[in-house]
Formats: structure tokens, sequence, C-alpha cells
């Protein structure tokens, strides 16, 4: 885009030295400033982990509702915002955000924990967000934040029966017992 300003002015001047204005003066100007079109957006993805049965503890089945709020960043109007992420689908359709304008609603996700998750002890990915601005394509990775892209790490509480730790009992110093074997 562009911006013209014109400006004009009249008045008249002194040339014959006798202190009155006697020659009229006339002038326009007019300049151009030609603006930059900047698109961009920034994504924030948030998981929260629901404990269905209460228990404070993950389970396999109990899931994680994750949120993504999409903010334009750039000076132009940013139309059809999509979000995807591979870990799981996301819902909510496309978006136009204007200049500085965030949505934290539209988009949203429900992520069911598997028994790799568990034994990984944390689900961590990344979502991407996407859109038209400016007549060009603009994408952002998810991060934690508006100003970065890190990668979104949900950390999984894990509980479970109560391990022993170690197998034998000294009964005396001489003749160890192995436990669950029978006993000597």
């Amino acid at each position: 885009g562009s911006y013209t300003n014109t400006a004009e002015g009249d008045g008249s001047a002194d040339t014959d030295g006798n202190g009155t204005g006697d020659t009229p003066v006339d002038s326009d100007d007019s300049e151009t400033v030609n603006a930059s079109q900047a698109s961009s957006i920034a994504l924030v993805k948030t998981g929260v982990l629901n404990d269905i049965n209460g228990d404070g503890c993950v389970q396999v089945g109990e899931t994680v509702t994750y949120s993504f709020e999409v903010t334009n960043t750039g000076n132009v109007t940013v139309t059809n915002i999509t979000v995807t992420d591979p870990l799981v689908p996301v819902t909510g359709g496309a978006i136009t955000l204007g200049i500085g304008a965030s949505n934290g609603t539209n988009f949203t996700a429900v992520y069911v924990i598997t028994q790799g998750d568990l034994n990984a002890g944390q689900i961590d990915n990344q979502a991407t967000a996407q859109g038209t601005g400016g007549g060009s394509m603009v994408s952002d990775l998810s991060g934690t934040a508006i100003s970065n892209d890190d990668l979104i790490i949900t950390t999984l509480t894990l509980c479970g029966p109560p391990m022993r730790h170690g197998k034998r009992f000294i009964r005396n110093k001489e003749q160890p017992m192995d436990f669950g074997k029978g006993g000597n």
C-alpha cells in the first residue's frame, strides 16, 4: 500500500524591497510513501491434563485437552487461518484476524494418553498455524509464548504399587535368604 500527502501554499513575496508583498507566490507539493506489508502470526499451544478418576495419577485412556491461541503479529489482516497438529485432530474452522487481534477459543483438541506416553513420562509435540496475509502464505510453529516456538511438553505424573528395594533379606551373617523363592 501507499499513502500520498499533498501540501499547498499561497502567499506573496516582497520583490521590490518596499516591505509589501507585491508578487504572488503559489506552490504545491506531493509526496508518496510506500508502506511495506508484513504478514505474520504466532501460535501458542497449552495442554491441560484431565485426571478423569481424580486419583492424581495418569493412566492409559485419560486425556489432555489442548487449546490453541493464534495472534496476528503483522501489519495486515490475515485470513483463512487454520491449525494442524500431527498428534491429534484439531477442531475449529478457518478464522480471520485483524491487525493485533487474537483468538484462543476457536481451535481445540483432545488427546488420549497411551502406554507409550506413560513409558516416556511426557507428551511433546508442536502444532502449526497458517493463513494468508498481504497476498502471501504465513505460518508459525506453536510455542509456549508468542515470542517462541518452544516444544510443548506435558509431563505425566505416574503412580503405581510400591516397589521393594532389593530381593534379599538377611537372616544372619552366614546364611542369606532369597525372599519369594521358598526360603532356606
